[in-house]
């Protein structure tokens, strides 16, 4: 016999003493084995165990983390052997986050620094990091946590505003006219902020031109088709019950920046005759057809151009010098063209020649459709390919070709459109499906986007409501452990992609039941009737024919009188044996009884019932009747009274005391109390024994008078202030 909270499970903390007490009967007397992980256990350091005919109890001083596990007690003689489990989590702080540690990022006042969680959470899920620095030629980190001075009153948890822009945000943003200007963040705070967003003191408002899309806890600003007067410094502010807090972008639209070029390039194939002294270098705006001296009597193959315009669009071009003078240039190709979908893409490319050329264009291997949004324009000096809110599907090669009579010239432009990515590739698979946790994966998204994937975003919804719920925001892996569910709700899960340029559409999950991978044991064996008093019957069941593919916990016993329809649990914990006493039975009634099992998944269905007995005592039958006289009409009869006239004359030891508890204590004294026990031994019990000890010392005194007590509760005085006792 075990407590019910021994087998549901037992939680502890780390450097605890923990206690695995069990009751065993049986006869002859049982040995009792103690096992975990396949390997017996045995008293040596931190193990002990302490088994006498009755019971058994093994003890684990100073817990740890791989103390957790399932514990199988194993009892057994020449009639049979019984074994239960028992569970123990041993909960402990974290282990080291996983590392290295990576960083993404540098600049002159921040870093990002990224890890990944500790292969041991310590038995509870993390609930945050502590983050600490030092100066490489200091011995000192900060960041150190810090006790609270008072006490924290329990209520709703309240937190002021945070404002954090993304990263392509938090410098100067530079965009050409007729772009898009996209700030884009998070905000979080309980409860929800009211959000503003202004530029040079104006406060923004949804228009033509502007929109704002707040979902929390992700915020956007979009300014299209920019001006020049759209330059500025944009803030946004979040204010709440709690406070407020604001951030802030800086746009650039005019072109002032300074920007360096390098460049490289090989010796010709031919010399001309004469060993090459030098080079040209010429550049000019694709938007003219001037070309300007950037260096000469360059003398390798290398030069860094300095003094560009951000955001213009440059051809370079280069002649080699020789003692007679300069060769035919070459020219550079113009650079990829990269753009957000969304944008509008213009790109200009100089076209000259006598008499004047044919362009075409094409996109990969096929002639360039012109439609609405795609089209291209000849001029007099130039061909101008225009593509209007580009999408994805517009990236690839662009070859252009311009032909006359006397020759032909191509160039190939590469468009790179970017985007958030596509929805991760599915289906969402479940790895692993427990009764408070699942893990599920899926692979990454077809479509990156055309930059990498940064993280993924994972949330869950009880498919009887509408409401998802986000449980990560960072996730690296395409695997994620949900945890904290609730047993017996279905749940559907969703995963979306995040690149730089935002989060994806989701990949939404089938339905799925956090559940046991098990399931109910069958029925048990129809219990049998094996001793019967007057106010007692001992039944005895074989095991379910199934566990259900966990082992049974033990089982609970039910009993009805025949004529009754109304069955009532008469075991008040579980039974760990097949075997069991029911006692306060009443004379002369026929009663029935039935049972069933439970495992981790619950209940079986119940056994069949038993035949129906009278609770009587047994008696012996009489002596061999001898006749004493015979007539022709009688006869005498003699016989001698039975050697067992029904009482019980047979009794064993009790089984022990059940919940013992503290009532009361004070300065000197402890009440405590205690239920009587499940199993008397088959005489009514005359006492109670009350005993008190040190924790660190194993020598018990009696504090109660030699014969015992009535009573189920106790005061013990004369105890020392502030000193623990057991």
């Amino acid at each position: 016999e075990l407590d019910v909270k021994l087998i549901e499970g037992l939680v502890v903390k780390a450097g605890t003493t923990v206690r695995l007490p069990a009751i065993m009967r049986g006869v002859p007397v049982p040995t009792a084995k103690w096992v975990t992980d396949g390997t017996e256990i045995k008293t040596d350091g931190r193990h002990k165990i302490e088994t006498d005919n009755y019971s058994t109890v093994l003890t684990i001083k100073d817990c740890v983390r791989k103390d957790t596990g399932e514990y199988l007690l194993t009892v057994s003689n020449s009639a049979g052997s019984k074994t239960v489990a028992l569970h123990l989590t041993v909960l402990d702080v974290p282990g080291p986050p996983t590392g290295p540690i990576n960083i993404l990022e540098v600049t002159p006042e921040h870093m990002v620094i990224s890890w990944r969680p500790p292969k041991d959470d310590g038995g509870s899920p993390i609930i945050n990091y502590i983050v600490e620095k030092r100066q490489s030629k200091k011995e000192t980190w900060g960041g150190e946590p810090r006790e609270l001075a008072e006490t924290v009153l329990a209520k709703d948890i309240l937190s002021p505003p945070e404002v954090n822009l993304d990263v392509t945000c938090r410098d100067l943003i530079t965009v050409r006219v007729g772009q898009t200007i996209r700030i884009t963040g998070k905000v979080k705070g309980r409860p929800d902020p009211e959000i503003t967003w202004s530029k040079d003191g104006k406060v923004l408002v949804q228009e033509k031109r502007v929109e704002i899309v707040h979902d929390l806890p992700n915020v956007e600003l979009q300014v299209k088709e920019a001006k020049r007067s759209d330059h500025g410094k944009y803030i946004i502010a979040a204010k709440n019950s709690c406070g407020h807090a604001q951030a802030f972008a800086i746009v650039n639209i005019s072109n002032v920046s300074a920007e360096k070029a390098t460049l490289t390039w090989s010796p010709p194939a031919e010399d001309g005759g004469s060993p090459i002294k030098s080079y040209v270098l010429e550049k000019r705006e694709t938007s003219r057809l001037l070309w300007t001296l950037v260096a000469e009597n360059i003398e390798s193959c290398r030069h860094v151009v300095s003094k560009l315009i951000q955001g213009n669009e440059y051809v370079f071009r280069v002649s080699a010098v020789n003692q007679y003078g300069k060769g035919e240039p070459v020219q550079s190709e113009p650079k990829t063209v990269i753009a957000k979908a969304g944008d509008n893409i213009k790109i200009e490319i100089p076209v000259l020649g006598r008499p004047r050329p044919t362009v075409t264009w094409k996109k990969e291997d096929q002639m360039l459709k012109q439609t609405q949004r795609v089209n291209y324009e000849n001029t007099a000096t130039a061909t101008i390919l225009t593509i209007n809110e580009c999408t994805r599907s517009d990236s690839g090669q662009y070859p252009l070709s311009a032909k006359n009579i006397v020759g032909e010239v191509s160039e190939v432009i590469t468009v790179q459109v970017h985007d958030i990515p596509g929805p991760p590739t599915g289906p969402i698979k479940f790895d692993e499906i427990s009764s408070d946790f699942v893990t599920f994966s899926w692979q990454p998204p077809l479509n990156d986007g055309g930059v990498p994937i940064s993280n993924y975003v994972v949330e869950m919804r009880q498919t009887d409501s509408t409401t998802w719920t986000e449980l990560a925001t960072t996730v690296i892996r395409t695997i994620f452990k949900a945890t904290r569910l609730t047993t017996g709700v279905e749940y559907q899960f969703r995963v979306k992609a995040q690149n730089r340029y935002g989060i994806g559409p989701a990949i939404t999950s089938e339905s799925v039941v956090a559940n046991y991978p098990f399931k109910v044991p069958g029925p048990p064996g129809t219990p049998q009737v094996t001793a019967v008093t007057k106010e007692t019957m001992t039944i005895s069941w074989n095991e379910p024919v199934t566990d259900g593919g966990s082992p049974i916990l033990g089982y609970h016993v039910e009993r009805k009188e025949r004529n009754s329809i109304l069955w009532q649990t008469v075991s008040k914990m579980l039974v760990s044996g097949n075997i069991f006493k029911s006692t306060g039975l009443t004379d002369g009634i026929a009663y029935e009884f039935r049972v069933i099992a439970e495992n981790l998944a619950g209940k079986s269905k119940p056994s069949k019932p038993s035949e129906p007995v009278f609770a009587l005592d047994p008696i012996d039958p009489p002596g061999k009747p001898i006749p004493l006289n015979i007539t022709r009409h009688a006869v005498t009869l003699k016989w001698t009274k039975p050697e067992y006239n029904g009482a019980c004359d047979t009794v064993f030891k009790p089984g022990p005391p059940g919940n013992p508890r503290v009532l009361d204590s004070s300065r000197s004294s402890i009440t405590i109390a205690w239920n009587k026990p499940i199993y008397d031994g088959g005489s009514e019990i005359t006492g109670y024994m009350v005993e008190i000890a040190l924790p660190e010392e194993d020598e018990w005194k009696i504090v109660t008078p030699p014969v015992g007590l009535k009573a189920t509760s106790f005061t013990i005085t004369d105890l020392k202030e502030n000193q623990e006792y057991k």
